[in-house]
């Protein structure tokens, strides 16, 4: 992530709020047919989780810009 723009960070996170909600979405309407515990919910789960931290970072990368 070093080396990135503002603007880039800015893209990325507002790429990365679409596809944690249409991710979410999907986790939940998958949980809700096949079960919370299913395999496949777990691991969107998972890759939600991973995307989140990804956010949290460019977040916090953001605002370090803004004290700069």
């Amino acid at each position: 992530m070093c080396g990135l723009s503002l603007n880039e960070i800015l893209l990325l996170k507002q790429t990365l709020l679409i596809q944690i909600k249409l991710l979410g979405e999907t986790m939940m309407d998958f949980g809700m047919k096949e079960g919370l515990t299913h395999e496949k919910t777990i691991n969107l789960s998972q890759e939600l989780d991973q995307y989140i931290y990804l956010y949290q970072k460019l977040k916090k990368r953001s605002l370090e810009y803004a004290l700069e």
